[in-house]
């Protein structure tokens, strides 16, 4: 018997307005990015099939090229 998964969608795609000018994505928690922190988080606790972030468009590239999400 095979155990469920869930899909995740972890939505990322605000402007961090309330924040001062503090990118709260890229803001480090325990010297990682908070999005980083998000995404190992969901992947390390959770039988996870797939994991999607919704990013602006201007910021696709950006987290498709961290080092971090690798």
């Amino acid at each position: 018997m095979s155990i469920p998964t869930a899909d995740v969608v972890i939505v990322a795609a605000g402007a961090s307005s309330r924040m001062a000018g503090l990118d709260k994505l890229t803001a480090s928690i325990g010297g990682r990015p908070l999005l980083a922190v998000t995404l190992a988080a969901f992947d390390a606790n959770l039988p996870v099939g797939r994991i999607a972030v919704v990013a602006a468009p201007e910021r696709v590239a950006e987290f498709r090229a961290a080092s971090w999400l690798r």
